[in-house]
Order: structure tokens, then C-alpha cells, then sequence
């Protein structure tokens, strides 16, 4: 499913990622696809994922 989230702020919509990745269906190892308008935008969000 696809879901489109808009912020200001990249640490609001990191903790909207964050939350959207909790494995809900007891697979913690599947594979979930995250888009993203510019090529530095998938290291932060790495680093603020890993982070916490």
C-alpha cells in the first residue's frame, strides 16, 4: 500500500517511518520499499533510524 506523508520537518517524518516499519504481521525481516525526493535524503534517514 502506498502512503504519502508531507512535513516540514525531516524528524517528523522520520518517526513517522519509524513507526511505519514496526513489524505488525511477526515478520520482522520482510522487506518494506521507502521513497525519497533527493539522494541524500536515504543516508539521514539511515542515521536517524539507527539512532533511535
Amino acid at each position: 500500500m502506498l502512503s504519502l506523508h508531507f512535513a516540514n520537518h525531516p524528524e517528523d517524518l522520520a518517526a513517522l517511518l519509524t513507526a511505519a516499519l514496526q513489524p505488525a504481521d511477526g515478520k520482522p525481516f520482510a522487506a518494506d520499499e521507502v521513497i525519497v525526493a533527493s539522494a541524500a535524503q536515504p543516508r539521514a534517514l539511515t542515521l536517524q533510524l539507527a539512532a533511535g
